[in-house]
């Protein structure tokens, strides 16, 4: 192998769109990748008349995506326009709510209500917060203890009180810096036409389709079973060396792995510092289908959340068969349900035996389910705690003296496809930027 302008560590989403527009930017380039496949966490299957995600599922339809698949001819698929619910008291409640809901009580106690609707009159918090001490300052403690969870649940995987609402949500905490209330900020966002929200996209075929079809646009230039081992900047550039024995020199250098790799690789011990908390969430995924066309017809819905005070063996549970066309036969509803961290190392018959009934149940039917796969995801999604701001910009400046050195990822900067794909185009047009 020869000298490039550009190395790229990793052929997640992040890496492959960078290395996409490089490319485009006339950049001679390699990517490398430790595993045997692209995609990272993406990863579609197809069992008997199922199609359903492994990893990723829910994308919303970001410039950065959408510009991808145009320019490879990619047809997009997109979601069907549902509401989600949540789960109270053993019962499956729409969000927005009813009128009546929240009128009753059902979705959280009256009292709570009221102290939401103090909103716009309430302080928010003097220093970085979680995202339950967040909704506790704003709409009070009562509504963080029955709702918070559903911030947080569906992106990262876990509860509210380990996520950092700042790292989280910065555009909401820009509201709040630039209004004083997040309700002002919001109807100010509506009134300027900023609050509509993006689609949520797939291909027919999955998005795996998506990344493989990156994958396949590089060709020659990207190599699997490539891990790295060391990093060793020169004057000009960057060394690196990978387990397989492969050594590489590159000018510039894109790494999207995670920051505890990074630490392993580079020899700077306040780097090995930096990341010592930064701890993903791991994951595990159970995957049903149930033959019903009554309960299919009924939960025309994006799926359930579960807040951690209903204490339930699920944290929530999607249904692709509604959210997409084609991904089950007519009249099957098919689930993606996140198991909570108790039943992470469980066996498919104990989590046939605690999930399926609270399924039954939550969803009216009695019908035999079947359970479909399991999958574990033990380095799962990274933990954006309330440090996690600072520390990525301290990381980033431990790495200011490296010229051509650039992160990107969900590790730093977003945990959703689209965010880690944002970050990988912008790593790439520092790098033509440089070159």
């Amino acid at each position: 192998m020869s000298d490039v302008d550009v190395a790229v560590i990793g052929a997640g989403i992040a890496g492959l769109t960078a290395a996409t527009r490089l490319k485009t930017g006339g950049a001679a380039l390699q990517v490398f990748e430790a595993s045997t496949r692209a995609g990272g966490p993406v990863s579609t299957a197809r069992t008997k008349d199922y199609l359903y995600e492994r990893g990723p599922s829910t994308v919303r339809a970001t410039p950065e995506l959408l510009d991808i698949a145009r320019k490879l001819g990619i047809e997009v698929q997109y979601a069907e326009s549902l509401r989600p619910y949540v789960v109270r008291r053993g019962q499956l409640l729409p969000i927005p709510p009813r009128l009546r809901d929240l009128l009753s009580g059902r979705l959280m106690p009256r009292r709570a209500l009221l102290e939401v609707l103090a909103e716009p009159f309430r302080r928010g918090p003097s220093r970085p917060s979680t995202v339950k001490e967040f909704v506790a300052a704003r709409f009070g403690k009562t509504a963080a203890n029955e709702l918070a969870d559903l911030m947080t649940l569906g992106i990262y995987g876990t509860t509210a009180d380990r996520i950092g609402f700042e790292a989280a949500f910065p555009a909401l905490a820009e509201l709040l810096q630039e209004h004083g209330s997040l309700t002002r900020g919001l109807w100010a966002k509506r009134r300027e036409g900023g609050a509509v929200r993006a689609g949520i996209l797939s291909t027919p075929k999955g998005l795996q389709a998506l990344t493989d079809r990156l994958a396949e646009e590089l060709g020659s230039d990207l190599h699997f079973d490539h891990r790295l081992r060391t990093i060793v900047p020169d004057q000009d550039g960057y060394q690196l060396g990978f387990e397989n024995g492969t050594s590489f020199s590159a000018r510039n250098l894109i790494f999207t792995g995670r920051p505890a790799s990074l630490a392993e690789a580079i020899n700077r011990p306040s780097l090995s510092r930096l990341v010592l908390h930064a701890s993903p969430t791991p994951q595990c995924i159970a995957v049903f289908a149930v033959r019903d066309p009554a309960a299919t017809e009924r939960w025309q819905s994006f799926g359930f959340l579960a807040p951690s005070n209903e204490r339930l063996p699920i944290m929530g549970c999607l249904f692709p068969s509604q959210i997409f066309s084609g991904r089950a036969p007519v009249g099957t509803l098919l689930m993606t349900c996140f198991l909570a961290e108790r039943l992470h190392n469980a066996d498919s018959a104990q989590v046939d035996k605690e999930v399926v009934p609270i399924l039954q149940g939550l969803l009216q039917t009695r019908e035999p389910f079947e359970t479909l796969e399991i999958i574990r995801y033990p380095e799962g999604i990274p933990t954006y705690d309330r440090r996690h701001t600072d520390r990525v910009r301290l990381l980033r400046n431990a790495l200011s003296d490296l010229p051509g050195f650039h992160l990107a990822g969900a590790a730093y900067d977003g945990v959703s496809f689209g965010a880690a794909a944002a970050s990988g185009a912008a790593a790439a047009e520092m790098a033509l930027q440089r070159l």
